[in-house]
């Protein structure tokens, strides 16, 4: 049994339901009482959905033609299995082809497998570049290719990386009748030059091979928000400001989250980083920043919202395994429903929706349509120390390195939960209301002597067996635990 709540009845005001008019003084009670919370009445506004994009780099296969043909084929397979999975569930899938992948396509004659990526098509297909490129003293022999070290520097090799590479993209566009100028999204190389510009092909002189004008890229991991940034931003910048820039040319998407699977490759995190459990942590805590823009808790303006995570064909393969020892297919088959059934096209008691799955195009254009808008303004968010603005970045310190567990259960109509469970093996509850000021019994769950973790990093110490929850989430874990 629990004391109820507060809404809002049309003509009316707040009105009590559930308890008698006791309640408002229950409520008015709690500052002299010593107690946080109360009758919460924030301002709520419209905000756009979370925008699902997630990123398929369709890396180096073989180098040879006894190699290439070979591993392409397992390769495609991953590919069709993916498109298959988004038909089915309505994700949107950004591809991102290396050449020596674009090069087993055309001369495998599949070039139709990318006839949906094509632009007005449910997904995209851009460049996303190794270091190799086709031998100087044969340029056309087939599935042949020489890889250079990414940290060359000789720009007449460097350029031979992006031209060659790019044909092979480019003609896929051409299979698909589709013009190679459309080919504008260049999702991270292997190997620059300091004038990213020329190679972008958005500098006044031009040096390269090819039509395009690359002016949407990949943006820093981590970031919820797309963003107008030079040509040279790549991952590992500190500061975000850093990595915006007013007059550039040139969109940025980030993806936020980690390489489904395993990520021992991609960032400091290590390799359980990609799994299912990370990436639903990363989804929780980006959904309940966006809600705080939602219910007015922050005087930031609503700014246009991304989430993704990474893949490549070698790691979807039919028998490929993640660092969890799980089939990833098994793992993206399950991250996807779990999105679907609980966020996507889904929406919040107030009316906006929470998520929906997107491609990297559909984001720009509704990036361009909010930044034209909005002269002038962010779209960073920063904070005071240059990084990432996020209302909840002190409540959010102890999840850190904690995974999700699930979803807590047997709680009133109109309050959430989460689990998680960090390195050391203890829980941590993350607790908010959508319906106002809640006193939530703690259950057969929820511990009798905790530590409360409230929004601006204070904690408090309580005993007894119910627990007040707002609007504003609160971490809830064990008196006793490391976290």
């Amino acid at each position: 049994m629990y004391l109820g709540r507060l809404h809002h009845e049309e003509g009316g005001g707040m009105q009590p339901r559930g308890i008698a008019w006791e309640f408002l003084l229950f409520c008015a009670m709690f500052p002299l009482l010593g107690l946080r919370g109360g009758c919460e009445e924030p301002s709520w506004k419209v905000v756009e959905p979370i925008y699902l994009v997630h990123s398929y780099h369709l890396d180096p296969i073989g180098t040879t033609p006894q190699s290439g043909p070979t591993v392409y084929a397992q390769h495609r397979d991953a590919v069709l299995w993916l498109e298959d999975l988004a038909q089915q569930s309505g994700m949107r899938i950004n591809a991102f082809s290396t050449g020596l992948y674009a090069e087993g396509a055309v001369r495998s004659g599949d070039f139709s497998d990318f006839a949906d990526f094509m632009p007005g098509g449910p997904h995209t297909l851009g460049v996303h570049l190794h270091a190799h490129h086709k031998p100087f003293d044969a340029p056309d022999a087939p599935w042949t290719w020489v890889e250079e070290s990414p940290n060359v520097a000789d720009p007449d090799i460097v350029r031979a990386i992006y031209e060659d590479q790019i044909f092979f993209v480019n003609e896929l566009f051409r299979r698909n009748g589709v013009d190679p100028i459309e080919n504008i999204i260049m999702h991270g190389s292997h190997v620059q030059l300091d004038d990213m510009s020329e190679l972008y092909g958005t500098s006044e002189t031009r040096s390269v091979d090819y039509p395009n004008v690359f002016t949407l890229l990949e943006g820093r991991r981590g970031i919820y928000h797309p963003y107008r940034g030079p040509a040279s931003t790549v991952t590992g910048h500190e500061d975000p400001s850093e990595d915006e820039d007013f007059s550039a040319p040139y969109v940025h998407i980030p993806i936020v989250s980690g390489v489904i699977g395993y990520d021992e490759v991609h960032g400091p995190e290590g390799m359980v980083y990609g799994t299912v459990p990370y990436i639903k942590r990363d989804f929780i805590l980006e959904y309940l920043e966006w809600r705080e823009v939602e219910r007015g808790a922050s005087e930031e303006p609503p700014r246009i919202w991304v989430f993704g995570w990474g893949s490549h064909p070698y790691q979807t393969t039919a028998q490929s395994r993640g660092t969890d020892g799980r089939l990833v297919r098994d793992s993206w088959r399950e991250i996807v429903s779990w999105l679907n059934e609980h966020y996507v096209e889904k929406k919040t008691p107030h009316g906006n929706e929470i998520a929906r799955w997107a491609n990297d195009r559909e984001v720009e254009a509704r990036f361009l349509e909010w930044e034209e808008a909005h002269p002038g303004v962010t779209s960073i968010d920063h904070n005071e120390e240059g990084g990432p603005r996020q209302e909840l970045a002190f409540l959010f310190e102890p999840l850190g390195d904690a995974a999700h567990d699930g979803e807590v259960g047997d709680l009133p109509e109109g309050v959430r939960g989460e689990r998680f469970r960090d390195s050391a093996g203890a829980f941590l509850w993350l607790l908010w209301s959508d319906v106002g000021s809640v006193v939530v019994p703690v259950g057969d769950e929820l511990p009798f002597s905790r530590t409360v973790r409230h929004a601006d990093g204070t904690t408090t110490s309580e005993h007894g067996e119910t627990i007040l929850v707002g609007e504003t989430p609160i971490l809830v874990f064990e008196d006793g635990s490391t976290s």
